[in-house]
């Protein structure tokens, strides 16, 4: 499982051959695990739901918190749009899209802000 989730990580794009891959895990075998892996029960899916990740949720949740104790949040953070090149869309940014999650009057940039900045508070910094 370890194999098949570092495969995800470092694979790009389809008909990419990575030497390091292709040394560790068979296309076949790849489909194979791909075909039987499911996070959720499929019969417990709400049609209303309209998040489109709900399937890897539980996933999701796991890598974030253990995204969250590795890293090392300390006073030195940088949240600017304009240092990261980003030339794909996403449908949050589309005007007037509907923005998940509790929102101020500041915006959704400043909401990141302070969203990010909640583990650090109170702690001098």
């Amino acid at each position: 499982m370890f194999i098949f989730l570092g495969v995800n990580m470092v694979m790009g794009e389809d008909g990419l051959r990575l030497g390091i891959i292709a040394e560790v895990i068979s296309i076949n075998k790849y489909e194979q695990i791909l075909s039987y892996l499911h996070f959720v029960d499929n019969y417990t899916f709400q049609p209303e739901n309209t998040d489109r990740l709900f399937k890897i949720a539980p996933v999701l949740s796991i890598l974030q918190k253990a995204v969250l104790v590795a890293a090392n949040l300390e006073e030195f953070q940088s949240i600017d749009e304009e240092i990261i090149p980003f030339k794909g869309q996403l449908s949050e940014m589309y005007k007037d899209s509907a923005i998940r999650g509790p929102s101020s009057d500041l915006g959704m940039a400043t909401d990141v802000v302070m969203r990010l900045c909640d583990d650090i508070k109170n702690k001098n910094h």
